[in-house]
């Protein structure tokens, strides 16, 4: 899914409201691969304005609402997933958004199917995206590749995390 856009000005606004002024450039490269749950705490410490408890379930709203109004796969993502069903190979979906965020993004993109049983949040993981996915599309599979929408490596991203593979993104 494009989620890559719609999130990081959802958060920049809300970061502006509460008096931290951020881009979504700047948002994206601070939280991207991170948890949803770093972002609220960071927006706390940084805000001049106080910032509820219930900040981040406005944050999340917001956020599906905006998929909602505008979900799309990115170009290529079926024809990628249709090649790795013909050989065989697994995949999983690693997000740093909640579970019910995924869930949404999922279904309204009509993926849903494509990855019942290996979609992994970094709210169910000790470390955030890939490690959840890692080992556990299959005890066989290694991951080698890591494919994510952003144009440069996650801020949680290193070597040692893909595994000695890579990192494919495409993005702006």
């Amino acid at each position: 899914m494009d989620t890559e856009r719609i999130g990081p000005a959802v958060g920049a606004d809300m970061a502006a409201e509460v008096g931290w002024p951020l881009t979504p450039g700047q948002v994206r490269r601070r939280f991207l691969g991170r948890p949803e749950s770093y972002l609220y705490e960071q927006v706390r410490a940084h805000a001049t304005a106080p910032v509820g408890p219930n900040w981040l379930d406005a944050y999340r709203k917001k956020v599906r609402n905006a998929f909602a109004a505008q979900p799309h796969t990115m170009p290529g993502v079926q024809e990628l997933l249709d090649f790795l069903d013909h050989r065989r190979l697994p995949y999983c979906v690693a997000s740093s958004g909640s579970h019910e965020r995924i869930q949404h993004s999922l279904t309204s993109t009509g993926l849903l199917g494509r990855f019942a049983g290996h979609v992994f949040s970094a709210d169910g993981v000790a470390r955030g995206k890939p490690c959840g996915c890692r080992k556990s599309v299959s005890p066989l599979c290694d991951l080698r590749v890591f494919v994510d929408e952003a144009a440069e490596p996650i801020a949680s991203m290193d070597a040692s995390v893909v595994g000695g593979g890579g990192w494919l993104g495409f993005g702006e």
